[in-house]
């Protein structure tokens, strides 16, 4: 990762440098000879090439003109249509529709394949303007291969979805047997036996809580979860989770009040996905929360966003704490947050949050009052009644 975050410092010289080298001058044979003969663009370890706007190459790199197998002065006589496979093309002519839309630098992450190389490749592609006054005249492209970071990370997608499936299976199974045990399948239970079973399967949930939160984070990561948006009621939603909850604040002595003035109130959102926010935080809030003190689930809208708060009385997050409190694995003093203490709980939330367009949010004042919540886009078909 090292090795290939220097490329990536290389790529954005290479592309401030031809950046700087164009702004405010007209693209000349002579000026192109002079880049030539600029020995630290030419060989800087990161392919990259300067085209104008119809696809020819002006200038190339060696580390390019090594990568495609061309001479150098056969190259920067070609048309980028003769140089990548046509299977690429359409993504790359897409890429270059953006770059000059938005006039800013593109990166992405794809699989190259040259004309006269049968191998295909994994680059990091980043493309950039390049401006004659107010227009632009060309792109410069930067190729960085990401070959060994793809194996790597299909080795860790492998490794996580193995792990994750060789602890679920026994820990679904442990449950499955207290729980039968609990019941009284295999004959009563004296209180003692019952408590200490109580307590099995408590670290049996806590275990397969665990192993959901780290499966869950690595679907979204790698783009595995599309949302399946539908109109539900949330009032509806919400009662349900509250309810399922009850017996969760019973140790602490906690209320849950759901503060609502609607009868139902409809949203287009991702009913599974947003469900698991609201578990996930309210769970936190009752981890957290005082004992014997009441924990309230809110619900309320402007002309923009549906916000859905869980209010509690706890100690309060320093400031410089709720900055980070979504990030990914952030454990401090205040990680109960986060549920399971992985650091994964809240970042899991923001994920969901994210990709419905919406904002989450955490807040933390003197009097003891914590507030966690998130607003979702008001969409056309958002009812209430």
């Amino acid at each position: 990762m090292v090795e290939i975050s220097f490329l990536i410092v290389c790529g954005i010289f290479a592309i401030l440098a031809m950046y700087l080298y164009f702004q405010n001058r007209y693209l000349k044979g002579i000026l192109v000879k002079d880049i030539s003969s600029m020995s630290i663009m030419n060989n800087l370890p990161v392919a990259f090439y300067y085209r104008d706007l119809q696809g020819n190459i002006l200038f190339a790199n060696n580390i390019f003109i090594e990568l495609v197998k061309k001479s150098k002065k056969l190259l920067e006589k070609q048309n980028i249509m003769e140089i990548y496979n046509s299977r690429t093309l359409q993504s790359i002519m897409s890429e270059d529709s953006i770059v000059l839309k938005n006039k800013k630098i593109l990166s992405v992450e794809k699989e190259l394949i040259f004309n006269d190389v049968d191998i295909s490749h994994y680059y990091r592609v980043i493309k950039a303007p390049i401006f004659n006054n107010c227009d632009i005249t060309g792109i410069v492209v930067v190729l960085i291969n990401i070959d060994t970071e793809k194996e790597l990370e299909a080795l860790k997608q492998s490794f996580v979805a193995t792990l994750t499936h060789d602890l679920k299976t026994p820990t679904t199974a442990q449950l499955s047997t207290v729980n039968m045990l609990l019941d009284g399948v295999f004959g009563k239970l004296n209180p003692e036996q019952f408590n200490m079973l109580s307590l099995t399967k408590d670290s049996c949930q806590y275990m397969s809580d665990l192993i959901a939160t780290i499966m869950d984070t690595y679907n979204f990561e790698y783009g595995k979860i599309e949302l399946n948006s539908e109109n539900f009621d949330i009032v509806s939603l919400i009662s349900e989770i509250c309810n399922s909850s009850k017996i969760l604040t019973m140790k602490n002595n906690q209320t849950i009040n759901f503060l609502n003035q609607f009868d139902k109130f409809f949203v287009y959102a991702d009913r599974l996905q947003i469900k698991r926010v609201i578990v996930n935080l309210l769970s936190n809030a009752i981890t957290y929360s005082y004992s014997n003190s009441p924990i309230e689930i809110g619900l309320e809208y402007d002309d923009e966003f549906i916000n859905v708060f869980i209010k509690n009385k706890s100690k309060q997050i320093p400031a410089s704490e709720l900055k980070t409190v979504f990030d990914k694995f952030k454990r401090t003093k205040f990680s109960r947050f986060n549920k399971a203490a992985t650091g994964l709980g809240l970042y899991l939330a923001k994920q969901v949050i994210d990709l419905h367009e919406g904002k989450i949010y955490a807040e933390s004042y003197e009097d003891g009052t914590c507030i966690f919540g998130f607003k979702l886009p008001k969409k056309d078909c958002a009812l209430k009644i």
